[in-house]
C-alpha cells in the first residue's frame, strides 16, 4: 500500500499536478503482487485516493485476462476502467470474459 501512495506522489510531482485524472494498478499478475494489491491494502489506497478527490478514476492495466477478471469479481464496482493488453485480438480471445464482465459492471475498456 505504501508503494502505491509513493507512486501517486511521484507521478504528481513528475506531472506537476496535485490530482490525476486516472490512476491504474499495473501488472499485479502474480500471487505475490495480488497479495500486495489486495491483502496488503493496495486496492483500498486506490479507493481512498479517489474518495478524497486525488484521482478522478481508478483502473487496472494488465496483460493476463485471468487476473483482470479476478480483480473485477473480487471488487465489483470499484474500478472505472481496464487496460487489457494482448488478450483480445484476431488470434487471442482470452479476454472475452473480461470484456463481458466489464460490460456488466459498466467498466470502460482500453484494448492495447
Amino acid at each position: 500500500a505504501a508503494e502505491i501512495e509513493e507512486a501517486f506522489r511521484q507521478s504528481c510531482a513528475r506531472l506537476g499536478r496535485a490530482k490525476l485524472d486516472i490512476f491504474r494498478l499495473h501488472d499485479a499478475e502474480t500471487e505475490e503482487k495480488w497479495q500486495q494489491a489486495t491483502e496488503q491494502g493496495g486496492v483500498q489506497v486506490l479507493q481512498r485516493l479517489k474518495a478524497e478527490g486525488h484521482v478522478g478514476a481508478i483502473g487496472l492495466g494488465m496483460n493476463k485476462a485471468a487476473y483482470v477478471l479476478r480483480f473485477l469479481r473480487t471488487y465489483p464496482g470499484i474500478f472505472d476502467s481496464v487496460m487489457l493488453a494482448g488478450s483480445w485480438n484476431l488470434v487471442d480471445t482470452d479476454g472475452l470474459e473480461v470484456l463481458e464482465e466489464c460490460q456488466a459492471q459498466g467498466v470502460e475498456v482500453v484494448n492495447a
